[in-house]
């Protein structure tokens, strides 16, 4: 038996099938939407502010500060020609939006970090206010400012907006959102016309040229459709004509990613998943799932890496896959009695949250990460909507008016704490020497945090601190050749090529066929260095009799270096 107030939220939800029912609140007034609009751009301006003295890190040295490709303003359709990693880090990704507006900002300010990071607070800003659009379509108004305010406060933002390349993050999430609460708008008026659907359709395409996320947007619609949008004013012509066009569009930009990248252009697979079948990242993502609720909904403690040994793959079933189905269930049970009393937006952001994990999770295709907090941008919509609705729904159930009191302060003090944790972990992305040993302090058993500290101190020049972080990378984790291609070339470098060649060896052990040349290469030239002109020959040939001709010109040099010593010992 449903409680009296549930009862009657139900039976208004049943007054026009599949309709949400009318907010209790009253509307807010221009005057009202004007200051919620205001107060909740400050609020975010206030979270994302201590990012704009940060410079570059990580991955925004070889994609935005050393990258030819974005030094000179081109057509914007020059970009769609090319792969997002620039030349020298394989043909991987395809996100021409996101490299066109990081050119557009490198011309701005001439190579300054400030007019990315105020690219990156600007589009915070915008997907704040879109969060919030989308859900004055959904929730009362009152609400409506609440889910704009849990997305704006939202710590696992930090990765996206703090640092450079987080922008594709920002983009797709903009123009995702916007294009799903441009269609609920339009279905609700009834005016699924043809520049609303070209509109529509647009956003959809800029959202997967900024990233692959953004092909998720039909699937968002079509959750709507299904969850929030009644059946009475379905056009099922205009519909299909929306499908066409959003079909073409997505088919277009997935046939240009295919020819740019002669392929799909995923890149190598994260180290944790790598060699697994669909079975075993299944298995190992439901491991995962407690990290991703905890990271959701309590991200007090955050990571700029999420790697093995800290992190790994889980193939035997185990506590972990345990409480990941009963978390998984529970949500889904919240959900479907969310529905069953007409609170709809509990639905419809849960549905938003696994709609927009699917494409890093793993399981449809392996990807580079095995949790990545910048990807958690898109899929956090999903959760500030789920949780304001849930939220007013139990501010409905509460009739003491000292316990709405306290519910209404709890929820302040936790937007507080979201608000200053983020802003706190803001500088983190400042530059590499204060972000690598942050990542070493947050997950100091993740082999990748040594990595990456590792060659940030080689750019520096301390051959000694770097070598000791690669050294305890290698320790960390076996699985991975760029740990031993590393450091053995740090080896060779100094001149050290008795201790690199054995590296090399273990890298080609457990390499891809791209890490597998390079081991071998490296291996060739260290022998051609320590004047082992025979065993480097040996090598070549093998590798040319295998079918790799790129060996060829290293098996001429090694026979001419043999050559010239026996002309020299005959002499």
């Amino acid at each position: 038996m449903l409680p009296p107030t549930l009862r009657i939220v139900r039976d208004e939800a049943r007054l026009s099938p599949g309709a949400i029912p009318a907010p209790v609140e009253r509307s807010f007034t221009g005057r009202q939407v004007t200051l919620a609009v205001i107060g909740l751009v400050v609020l975010t301006a206030l979270v994302c502010a201590p990012s704009l003295a940060n410079g570059f890190a990580y991955d925004d040295v070889p994609i935005v500060r050393d990258n030819p490709r974005i030094h000179e303003l081109a057509a914007p359709w020059t970009y769609a020609t090319q792969s997002y990693w620039p030349l020298g880090h394989g043909e991987f990704l395809y996100r021409p939006l996101t490299i066109w507006l990081l050119a557009a900002e490198w011309a701005v300010g001439a190579g300054s970090p400030l007019p990315f990071h105020l690219a990156n607070v600007l589009l915070t800003i915008g997907s704040v206010l879109a969060v919030y659009w989308l859900t004055r379509r959904i929730l009362s108004p009152g609400w409506s400012c609440v889910s704009g305010a849990i997305f704006a406060v939202h710590p696992v933002h930090v990765e996206a907006v703090g640092n450079v390349v987080g922008q594709a993050e920002l983009a797709m999430g903009l123009a995702a959102t916007l294009s799903v609460a441009l269609y609920v708008r339009a279905r609700q008026a009834d005016r699924l016309g043809i520049g609303s659907r070209f509109a529509i359709a647009l956003l959809a395409v800029a959202a997967a040229l900024a990233k692959e996320q953004g092909f998720v947007v039909p699937a968002l619609i079509g959750l709507a459709e299904l969850t929030i949008l009644g059946r009475q004013g379905r056009d099922w012509r205009r519909l299909a004509a929306l499908g066409a066009l959003l079909g073409a569009g997505l088919a277009g930009v997935l046939g240009a990613r295919t020819v740019v990248l002669h392929g799909l252009g995923g890149g190598a697979p994260a180290a944790a998943i790598r060699g697994l079948d669909a079975g075993g990242r299944l298995l190992t993502m439901l491991a995962m799932v407690p990290h991703l609720f905890r990271l959701m909904l309590w991200p007090a403690h955050l990571r700029a890496d999420y790697s093995p040994p800290e992190f790994s793959a889980m193939t035997q079933l185990g506590p972990a896959h345990l409480m990941g189905v009963t978390l998984l269930v529970a949500t889904a049970v919240g959900a479907w009695l969310a529905w069953r009393v007409g609170e709809r937006g509990v639905a419809f952001g849960i549905g938003w949250t696994a709609l927009a994990l699917l494409p890093v999770s793993n399981l449809l295709f392996p990807t580079g990460v095995l949790i990545a907090e910048r990807t958690l941008f898109l899929p956090s919509v999903g959760v500030a909507i789920a949780l304001a609705s849930g939220a007013g729904l139990l501010a409905r159930r509460l009739e003491e008016p000292r316990l709405r009191l306290a519910l209404a302060s709890l929820g302040a003090l936790l937007l507080l704490t979201g608000a200053i944790h983020g802003a706190a972990r803001q500088p983190i992305w400042a530059d590499g020497s204060t972000l690598f040993p942050q990542m070493i302090r947050d997950s100091p058993r993740s082999y990748r945090a040594h990595v990456a500290y590792g060659r940030f101190l080689t750019e520096q020049g301390d051959s000694i601190g770097a070598e000791a972080e690669l050294r305890a990378a290698a320790a960390l984790y076996a699985g991975d050749p760029v740990v031993y291609l590393d450091l053995g070339q740090m080896l060779r470098a100094s001149g050290r090529c008795g201790e690199a060649i054995p590296l090399f060896e273990r890298a080609a052990a457990v390499a891809g066929e791209f890490e597998l040349v390079m081991a071998r290469s490296r291996i060739f030239e260290c022998r051609m260095a320590m004047g082992d002109y025979a065993g480097a020959r040996q090598g070549a040939a093998r590798e040319v009799a295998a079918g790799a001709h790129e060996f060829a010109r290293m098996l001429a040099r090694a026979d001419s270096a043999l050559a010239a010593q026996g002309l020299s010992g005959a002499r």
